[in-house]
């Protein structure tokens, strides 16, 4: 059986640290994993750029059948690949993140990763949302 291959979008802290600690656990279960951080917290570049530089990197995996988690606001990154990508992607699962504009919220990428997913919800293809798409709500 050929490998399965993961990759993690952490959210607004960004640490790839600790979701690194975890990838033994995604190993044993038949997961080449790759830890994605999106950067955040670089207020020097646009949004869509950060998404190409994730949509590089998994159409660089050797594979067709990439799974994707999202934890916060990279669940929001996460569905708006999966938009770009649905042949690619098998499965997405985002953890706690937000589907809505979140006031006070003093990012400027997780804003704009917000606002799109909105457009992304709307004009995603059904199937595509039902066969591919996961979302748990963690409390």
């Amino acid at each position: 059986m050929a490998k399965r291959h993961l990759v993690i979008v952490p959210g607004l802290g960004d640490r790839k640290w600790l979701y690194v600690l975890v990838k033994p656990i995604w190993a044993i279960l038949g997961f080449k994993t790759y830890v994605f951080k999106y950067g955040w917290k670089n207020d020097k570049i646009e949004n869509y750029v950060l998404q190409q530089c994730l949509v590089d990197f998994i159409d660089n995996i050797q594979s067709e059948c990439v799974y994707v988690i999202g934890a916060s606001a990279g669940g929001t990154v996460a569905v708006n690949i999966l938009a770009n990508r649905p042949s690619k992607i098998a499965k997405v699962v985002t953890i706690c993140t937000p589907y809505s504009p979140i006031p006070r919220i003093n990012n400027q990428l997780a804003n704009a990763s917000i606002n799109q997913l909105q457009l992304t919800l709307q004009a995603i293809n059904q199937d595509t949302k039902k066969q591919n798409y996961r979302n748990l709500f963690v409390s």
